[in-house]
């Protein structure tokens, strides 16, 4: 299997492509239906509708995720929980978009393995921890400070620990 990843400008890890086999192709002729008996047909429609099912499956999960927010003691920001005495991490709009897309991709997976975020997300510390460092030089000298992928990246595992 092959797969490619880009990051985002606010550095979310983005899945482009899944190739079942690299070389896989639907073999038919220009303007003609694929053979839907052929091996190749089956696996590459079979991906690509437990693909979508994962991606875009109506799946309510803003319950589950106000649930599991709350008991990680996160804000949502603007709110009156938002407040750095209370609460290490405030979210804001964007990045509850975000976490109900990776709870819904979580939920809606079914026998696929999410490699990221994970309940074992604690492996990848190293890696965050040094972009981070990066990201924080980057901005070091503006007077916009992004909220940091490391505390991202420790929600997005603590939630991955409860949905399993």
């Amino acid at each position: 299997m092959q797969l490619y990843y880009t990051f985002s400008q606010n550095l979310y890890l983005l899945l482009l492509q899944v190739n079942g086999l690299p070389s896989m192709q639907l073999s038919h002729d220009l303007g003609a239906l694929p053979d839907p008996s052929s091996e190749y047909t089956i696996t590459k429609f079979g991906l690509m509708h437990d693909l979508l099912q994962i991606l875009f499956k109506p799946t309510p999960v803003a319950q589950d995720l106000a649930q599991h927010l709350f008991d990680l003691q996160v804000g949502i920001t603007p709110g009156p929980l938002c407040n750095d005495n209370l609460n290490s991490l405030c979210v804001d709009h964007k990045d509850l978009e975000n976490l109900l897309d990776s709870v819904r991709e979580f939920v809606n997976r079914g026998d696929y393995r999410r490699i990221y975020p994970s309940p074992d997300g604690e492996i990848y510390s190293p890696l965050i921890s040094r972009m981070n460092g990066l990201i924080e030089k980057k901005f070091s000298e503006s007077a916009v400070k992004p909220r940091t992928l490391w505390q991202l990246h420790h929600l997005y595992t603590a939630l991955e620990k409860k949905l399993y």
